[in-house]
């Protein structure tokens, strides 16, 4: 989904990224345009409303793999370092609490393309 072009209310858009949010349980979806922010109740809606434009199906998703498997080798060092600090230093949980949160966060907009990319690879 990220990388491709879709029609969306009567303008064609390219997806350049998903940002989703815990705290404000929103998802925002960074275009060429101007970027979209939705609820997650509304996601589907969102994307029963996009119709591809262009049909490169095989390059995005090869996209989107690197980009995902370089993002989750990243948070897998963060939390291993994340964790040897916590056994040197108890003082530094709380720290180490925000950056799972953020982790959580990073996880789930990842969970979100995929989920993105399979409803495009259904159409």
């Amino acid at each position: 989904m990220v990388g491709g072009t879709y029609l969306y209310k009567r303008e064609s858009i390219t997806i350049k990224g998903v940002i989703a949010s815990d705290a404000d349980q929103l998802i925002r979806i960074k275009t060429d345009k101007q970027d979209i922010t939705i609820s997650q109740l509304h996601l589907s809606d969102f994307l029963s409303a996009l119709l591809p434009v262009e049909a490169d199906h095989e390059e995005a998703t090869t996209a989107l793999q690197v980009q995902q498997s370089g993002e989750i080798t990243n948070m897998q060092n963060i939390l291993m370092d994340s964790i040897k600090k916590i056994q040197q230093d108890k003082e530094y949980v709380g720290q180490a609490k925000a950056i799972n949160n953020h982790i959580n966060t990073m996880l789930n907009m990842v969970k979100l393309q995929m989920q993105m990319q399979i409803m495009k690879d259904k159409r």
